[in-house]
């Protein structure tokens, strides 16, 4: 193949790759997939509330701070959304060993079950998607996006 043609088809799949990834984001965070996904998992939360349970599922308890730092939310956005989790038994505030002062959530035993409900019901979803492929197909993907996504970006 002449080096001006692989060079399109080459530019094709990278359009290609940009559109889906931008209807990725769209699907991720669209309303009906949130309906869905709630109404699956039987937990009906806010989507910046289960980011938090997210950030703190996967890091652990964490100054109020850090968690608006890690999710690029205003400080005082975070601090609503955790008094919310708070008063419906998600998340505990507890002091800071380090310092006495500052405060740190952390996921209680609901907010642990609620978040784990949440991503096995998105997983079933997207089991349901894939059905129709075979289990090859399925491990080659998940492999060259895991790749994708771990490879430096500019």
């Amino acid at each position: 193949m002449p080096p001006a043609s692989k060079k399109a088809d080459r530019q094709a799949s990278l359009n290609l790759l940009d559109e889906c990834l931008f209807r990725i984001r769209r699907a991720q965070t669209s309303r009906q997939f949130q309906r869905d996904n709630a109404e699956r998992s039987q937990v009906f939360l806010p989507a910046l509330s289960l980011a938090i349970l997210k950030e703190l599922h996967r890091h652990g308890p964490r100054r109020m701070k850090m968690v608006a730092e890690r999710l690029d939310i205003d400080l005082p956005q975070i601090s609503r959304e955790v008094k919310t989790l708070i008063e419906s038994g998600h998340v505990a505030l507890s002091a800071d060993a380090a310092d006495g002062r500052a405060r740190v959530v952390q996921l209680t035993a609901l907010g642990a079950k609620d978040w784990t409900a949440y991503r096995a019901a998105a997983r079933t979803a997207l089991a349901d998607v894939l059905r129709d492929w075979d289990d090859g197909q399925v491990a080659d993907f998940a492999r060259l996006f895991d790749q994708f996504l771990h490879t430096p970006g500019p």
